[in-house]
């Protein structure tokens, strides 16, 4: 199994030594996920983090059976609810692939393992989770802080994977409005 682009990633986001790397290897696996295939559903308790190697995910709710997607994971992210990892609360997310997933998946017991053996682990847990809690404060201030066009023009700048890749109705709905008016918006800037 190969776990380099895992390794890569968190070199460059966190702290990590490669005896912390090493002491991790044990606990990790890889996981092909099917394209429509779910790794959360509404009410499970997340007992994982899936390293996105190759292929996409999206994470999204249900509010009065309409779904709201709140996130994508493509490549080089990592998909989880990190709330209910972390509490060990029923999640309120369905996390679902939307192409055929290759991931290194890490379970939440064997990371609390770690964490007890090595006081480097424990650090490299908290910068991912500071990386994971930045990213949902970003989504959330787009919503506070943006027109409707300035949310797309963020996406065009900084996600421009996520226009090329995801569906227009799941980005519309990331994006907070109905996909005409994601349409209307996108002839313009056109």
């Amino acid at each position: 199994m190969n776990f380099d682009s895992f390794f890569t990633f968190l070199q460059e986001k966190t702290s990590i030594s490669q005896q912390g790397w090493e002491a991790m290897l044990p606990i990790l696996s890889e996981q092909k996920i099917s394209k429509g295939d779910f790794i959360l559903t509404e009410g499970q308790i997340c007992q994982k983090l899936c390293f996105v190697k190759s292929g996409a995910f999206r994470a999204f709710y249900l509010q009065d059976g309409k779904e709201i997607n709140n996130e994508f994971f493509l490549e080089n992210s990592i998909a989880t609810d990190h709330e209910s990892l972390t509490t060990q609360q029923p999640s309120r997310l369905y996390i679902e692939a939307l192409e055929s997933v290759s991931g290194i998946v890490l379970h939440r017991d064997d990371l609390i393992e770690l964490y007890k053996l090595s006081p480097d682990l424990q650090a490299v847990g908290r910068d991912l989770l500071s990386l994971l809690l930045i990213e949902r404060n970003r989504y959330a201030s787009l919503f506070t802080l943006n027109t409707p066009t300035e949310r797309y023009h963020y996406l065009l700048e900084n996600r421009p994977d996520i226009l090329e890749r995801i569906p227009l109705q799941f980005i519309a709905s990331y994006l907070g409005m109905a996909r005409e008016t994601l349409s209307r918006i996108r002839r313009k800037i056109s």
